[in-house]
Formats: structure tokens, C-alpha cells, sequence
């Protein structure tokens, strides 16, 4: 199993271990109960380093992920971040992503495992455009601080952590369905990442509890709960992680007619 770039720090704050796609990573640290509470009342923190990172440089990034995503990539201030997908022609979903935005790159996370193939699919696609893809996923640590009180964070985590990138997100973008700050780190800063970790005491938070609290908020997860085989109106995704008014988009007319003739219900969570 591939380990996460905190790992040690995680162990010797208690940590319990599952397998995810070939990761190891926390299940939870002082009980699910307590761990649940957190992210729902206050703040929890949880390690999502082992999620696929895309980093998307060039002049033209913003313009070719706009062309191709369902969101409207232009409107994401620097610092914040949201979720839309890649779909086919026919309008179902090929990919799942939050796509953060910051001063000079736009920063793609995806579900684990799956960056290699975003790469793949998207590349297909960039023809003159001043485009470069990297796979990121083992250059980042990722940290997800999610709960109603985590947007206070924001200012403090952007002073104490100036080697990062940190982005705050509204509880449609999140990936707990929570509000949410996320840091990203490159993975030479781990020491230092630890030490600064320690100054928060916030509750840690292991993937249990964060999938029990995604759950009750109906944030569903590609290659989970949805896949390749749905349209992008089952998924219910249509209402928050596409734009109505950008402009076309691979699969755009299929949503659009989908919408305003079909009315296909989403069949998750039902």
C-alpha cells in the first residue's frame, strides 16, 4: 500500500487504518461519534492526500477547462474553488472534478486513482491551446478542514501556512457537503506541515466519519455512487456543478434537452 506523505504524524496521533485504492489511510482517530460532531458543529480535519491532483499551467488553461467542464471555470476567484465535470457527447459523465483556482495554475482533484486518466481524456482535447497537464498526486499533501466553523480558518491557515496554496469552498464543492477550507502543500514541507498541525489542535478526523457525514449530505462520489453509464441529470450534479448560462460544453444540448423535456429525476439518494 502506497503511504500518505503524513502518515507518521497520523500514527502517532492515534490513528486507525483502511485501504483505498491502494492507499493507506486513517479510518479514524478518537471514534466516529465524536469525529462525526466535529465536522457537522465545528471543524474536523481529515488527509485527502491520496485523491488524484491534476495541475493545470498555460496561458490558455482557463479558457480550454471552460470549453470542457460543465462549470463556469472563468467566475472561480483565486482562493476558491468548485465542482463540475467532464461529460460525452451523449451527455454522460466521464469525469468528476473540484477545480480550484489560484494566482497562476488551476488545480484539479479528482477521486483516487483516477488523475491518469482525467489526463488522458482531457489531453485528447488540446489541440494550439497553451495547455500542460501534471499529474500532481504524489506531489501534494492534501488537507481538508471541513465543518460550519472551518471558513473562520481561512486568513489563519493562509498566515501559518505561507508555503501552500489554501482555497475555501461553499458546501456544494466540498467533498463532505459541508463548508470547507483546503490546503495543499508540496510533500517537501511534511516536517514543517507537522509542527504547524499541532498549533491548530483541531479534532482529527479519519475517512469513517467523513463518509458517514457525505452521505447524510447527499454529496454522491464518482466510481461509487455514479459512474460512465449516467447521464449527468441523474446525478442531480446538473443543479450545482453545471452552468446554465457559459455557454456549450461537451454533452450541454443533452443536459439542456434533458432538462426542459425529460425531466429525468436523479436516482441517487433516493
Amino acid at each position: 500500500m502506497r503511504a500518505l506523505p503524513l502518515e507518521n504524524f497520523w500514527q502517532a496521533q492515534g490513528a486507525h487504518w483502511i485501504e483505498e485504492q491502494g492507499w493507506k489511510i486513517p479510518a479514524s482517530f478518537a471514534g466516529a461519534e465524536l469525529e462525526r460532531a466535529s465536522l457537522t458543529q465545528t471543524c474536523g480535519l481529515t488527509d485527502q492526500s491520496h485523491r488524484g491532483k491534476i495541475l493545470v499551467t498555460g496561458n490558455d488553461r482557463t479558457a480550454f477547462l471552460n470549453n470542457m467542464l460543465t462549470n463556469d471555470i472563468r467566475a472561480i476567484a483565486d482562493g476558491s474553488g468548485k465542482r463540475t465535470l467532464l461529460l460525452s457527447a451523449q451527455g454522460k459523465c466521464l469525469a468528476d472534478f473540484r477545480v480550484f483556482a489560484f494566482e497562476n495554475s488551476l488545480l484539479l482533484d479528482t477521486e483516487p486513482g483516477l488523475a491518469a486518466d482525467a489526463i488522458k481524456l482531457l489531453a485528447k482535447f488540446i489541440i494550439t491551446d497553451d495547455v500542460i497537464l501534471n499529474d500532481n498526486t504524489f506531489d501534494m499533501i492534501h488537507l481538508s478542514f471541513d465543518g460550519p466553523q472551518s471558513p473562520a480558518l481561512f486568513s489563519k491557515l493562509k498566515a501559518l501556512f505561507t508555503f501552500g496554496h489554501t482555497a475555501v469552498l461553499d458546501r456544494h464543492a466540498s467533498l463532505s457537503g459541508m463548508p470547507a477550507v483546503h490546503l495543499f502543500i508540496r510533500t517537501g514541507d511534511t516536517a514543517a506541515t507537522a509542527e504547524k498541525l499541532k498549533i491548530l489542535d483541531l479534532t482529527l478526523c479519519g475517512h469513517a466519519a467523513f463518509e458517514q457525514v457525505r452521505l447524510a449530505q447527499r454529496i454522491p462520489r464518482f466510481k461509487i455512487d455514479f459512474d460512465e453509464n449516467w447521464f449527468l441529470n441523474e446525478t442531480g450534479l446538473d443543479k450545482t456543478a453545471a452552468s446554465e448560462t457559459k455557454g456549450c460544453y461537451p454533452g450541454q444540448e443533452v443536459v439542456a434537452k434533458i432538462n426542459t423535456y425529460k425531466k429525468m429525476a436523479p436516482r441517487i439518494f433516493k
